[in-house]
């Protein structure tokens, strides 16, 4: 078999294939090739220089194919064991100062909301209106989870004060504390498309 047609080879063409193609797509788009890109025509070209050598030391076909299994899969392990791991972003809510009353998360499921988040910042924020209402396209138990962990009064000065979250099953310990606790969750066909919070004075939400 000519070098050029070994399996090794062909893969090496798949790899500059699709670094060429994400050129394309970033000259289009007029933004910077990310550097990690430049691992497709090195391992490439690794690839295709073991192909030749390959092909001069004639090695039984079980050495062969155990070679080139090695070199393709070496690169992948590799990444495996040293990618970190991905990282969810915090998020953080706010809602205008003194506001007590009832949270209203909207879901917007249709075809063409807005994608969801996508950031590489380490939190997101996201702000509440004047009547407390809010629509998102996250996933629900992230939203919930950060609302009842996450939710502040956010200040004139830019200052801001936590909320309490409290379990429904807990009774308020601070009456001189502002508690966030859920409500209700509304759903349509499978799919939750409204979640409620009730933010109140401990009093009032014994």
């Amino acid at each position: 078999m000519k070098w050029f047609k070994y399996p090794l080879a062909i893969v090496a063409y798949g790899l500059l294939g699709v670094f060429l193609f994400a050129e394309l797509w970033h000259y289009v788009g007029k933004s910077e090739v990310e550097s990690f890109w430049y691992y497709f025509p090195s391992f490439a070209g690794v690839f295709l220089l073991a192909s030749f050598i390959l092909s001069k030391l004639k090695l039984p076909w079980e050495g062969d194919v155990m070679v080139q299994v090695a070199m393709v899969l070496a690169p992948v392990l590799w990444f495996v064991n040293n990618a970190p791991p991905a990282k969810q972003p915090v998020y953080v809510f706010y809602v205008k100062p003194d506001f007590q009353g009832t949270l209203q998360v909207h879901f917007d499921h249709s075809d063409n909301a807005e994608t969801k988040v996508r950031s590489t910042a380490d939190t997101l924020f996201f702000r509440f209106d004047e009547n407390g209402e809010i629509m998102l396209n996250e996933d629900f138990r992230t939203v919930r989870e950060s609302v009842m962990q996450r939710l502040y009064y956010l200040n004139e000065d830019k200052s801001r004060v936590h909320i309490t979250g409290l379990d429904a099953k807990k009774t308020p310990s601070d009456t001189a504390l502002v508690y966030v606790r859920e409500d209700s969750i509304r759903s349509d066909k499978g799919k939750i498309d409204a979640m409620f919070f009730r933010v109140d004075k401990s009093q009032h939400l014994k």
